[in-house]
């Protein structure tokens, strides 16, 4: 995974969805569509990601979701 994504990117799609599941999956699918760009004569890696939220995001994120984020 780290081969392709870098940990802006890993970060980014971890924060656009609202839970770990979702976080695992959509980092794996990222991964395998960078892999596959990436390398195309290459066989796609194994990928196994393991999400876990440390806290939970805040309720409003309308703000954020705007652009409007620091």
């Amino acid at each position: 995974m780290w081969d392709v994504l870098s940990n802006e990117e890993v970060a980014s799609i971890v924060w656009m969805v609202e839970s770990e599941e979702e976080a695992a999956r959509a980092v794996v699918e990222a991964a395998t569509a960078a892999w596959a760009k990436k390398f195309p004569s290459s066989r796609i890696d194994d990928c196994t990601v393991v999400c876990h939220f440390l806290q939970k995001k805040p309720q409003n994120l309308e703000y954020m979701d705007s652009g409007k984020l620091g």
